[in-house]
């Protein structure tokens, strides 16, 4: 805070200074990304060939039941993260997960540079790589209640969340920035419990990169 008995233009020298810092021209802003915060799209079929989990094999494309169940018991209660601690509760998160180490993601050639292309594009970036963070298993009731995803990589920006072929009904993926909101599955996020069946979704931290990067799920 300035303060002096003196009126401010008897004192030429900060008065020609701070004159000078009004008339400063502002920097240059940044044009705006052109993208949305939040899109959804389809995946080809056989894009992604399959997805293999350890002591239980390879998923079906679409999951019977039979399978379900098997991923049911594989999976563990997912934990969620508030500040520094990493948290189990059943009444904030109820879904299962199996984490990344346990599954292997086989792509056609070329189909997950050119999905890491298409998100980057859709979100207004120049460029994302895509980890794989972990699969999801929600059965009827389950659900996980509005919150932010823990950042899990530095630059990390973005969730992307594949659905897995199987039957289900019911349940929605709510994505909200302010008061935009988008819904679907009829990520704040909000995954709300579907009504039959079980829906499982294999998951990705999304990072920002300065160039388009040709890697693999990892």
């Amino acid at each position: 805070m300035f303060a002096s008995s003196q009126p401010l233009a008897s004192q030429p020298t900060l008065y020609g200074e701070l004159l000078a810092l009004l008339k400063t021209p502002e920097a240059p802003r940044l044009p705006r990304p052109q993208g949305s915060f939040a899109v959804q799209g389809t995946l080809p079929a056989g894009q992604l060939r399959w997805v293999e989990i350890e002591d239980v094999g390879v998923m079906d494309e679409p999951l019977w039941p039979e399978a379900a169940e098997q991923l049911v018991e594989a999976s563990t209660p997912a934990p969620f993260g508030w500040r520094d601690q990493t948290l189990l509760d059943p009444s904030v998160r109820h879904t299962g997960e199996i984490d990344a180490d346990r599954l292997s993601l086989v792509w056609r050639e070329g189909a997950f540079t050119a999905l890491q292309q298409q998100v980057a594009q859709a979100l207004g970036l120049p460029a994302v790589d895509m980890y794989l963070h972990n699969l999801l298993v929600y059965g009827p009731g389950q659900f996980f209640k509005p919150h932010q995803d823990t950042e899990k990589h530095p630059r990390m920006v973005a969730t992307v969340v594949l659905v897995w072929p199987g039957a289900h009904t019911g349940g929605e993926l709510r994505v909200r920035l302010g008061r935009e909101e988008k819904c679907w599955l009829r990520p704040n996020w909000r995954v709300k419990p579907p009504c039959t069946g079980l829906r499982f979704m294999p998951t990705a931290a999304t990072k920002c990169c300065p160039c388009a990067v040709a890697g693999a799920w990892r």
